[in-house]
């Protein structure tokens, strides 16, 4: 394995395969939001729209918004009954939503941006709506030590996409625009892939292919191995994880 594994598409399709941890958080995430056919969301940061789909399956209407076309392209493949939208923070649609909901997407937003973009979340949901964020306060271990056999250009390329918030600080930076903070639970997140290449393949599909086994020394591999890969051939990885629930003020407040 290595590369591009064949282009965007197939890193797409990969990353929809071997994030099923990823999918399994962030439904859990959405049933403590009880939803209802009243509600209408939008997922922010949709990938390949399957946690998209499941909360379409419970609110009245579902949108989601992804700069990914060709993560979009799987998702209208698989999901046909929902709608889809391709863009970046500033292409929200339009409101009013009851719920903005957005599973580990808002480590993407610059720093620059982050508080235009609450904003704008603040702008599109009605009074008494809520924003419902999922996301790790930074890298797994595991992940930096991955990253860490790559070139230097290559590490620097992923390390530089990333922002890392804890999870006070995005409750202060969602509280400077407005919002009021309904719950905050952290929870270190634990999950295993069965083998290493395939901790690998997820990982190359999260990165858009900059992470790239074919780029790293066969002597690297093995003292990784060596290190992170368990009795039973899987790769563990621990993340500190946080959910934070914020409200518009006024209207009826959700759970």
């Amino acid at each position: 394995m290595g590369g591009k594994k064949g282009g965007n598409e197939c890193q797409s399709s990969l990353y929809q395969k071997t994030a099923s941890w990823q999918y399994q958080q962030g439904i859990n995430f959405v049933k403590q939001l009880a939803l209802t056919d009243a509600d209408r969301c939008l997922d922010f940061g949709c990938g390949t729209g399957d946690i998209t789909a499941y909360m379409a399956s419970l609110a009245g209407e579902v949108v989601g918004l992804d700069p990914d076309e060709r993560r979009l392209q799987v998702a209208r493949l698989c999901h046909p009954e929902v709608t889809f939208v391709q863009g970046r923070d500033a292409d929200v649609p339009e409101g009013p939503f009851s719920v903005v909901f957005s599973n580990y997407v808002i480590q993407w937003v610059t720093d620059h941006d982050i508080l235009l973009v609450l904003k704008r979340l603040y702008q599109v949901l009605k009074p008494g709506g809520r924003l419902a964020l999922q996301t790790t306060e930074r890298l797994p271990d595991t992940i930096v030590a991955a990253t860490a056999l790559l070139p230097p250009s290559d590490r620097d390329a992923i390390h530089a996409d990333f922002y890392w918030r804890d999870a006070d600080t995005l409750r202060t930076l969602g509280e400077a625009v407005g919002f009021e903070t309904l719950s905050l639970s952290r929870k270190d997140g634990m999950h295993a892939y069965d083998t290493l290449e395939n901790f690998f393949v997820w990982w190359e599909a999260t990165t858009h292919g900059v992470f790239a086994v074919d780029h790293i020394g066969d002597e690297q591999l093995q003292r990784f191995a060596a290190e992170w890969v368990q009795a039973d051939g899987s790769v563990q990885v621990v993340e500190p994880n946080f959910a934070l629930v914020l409200s518009k003020p006024g209207g009826e407040k959700g759970a």
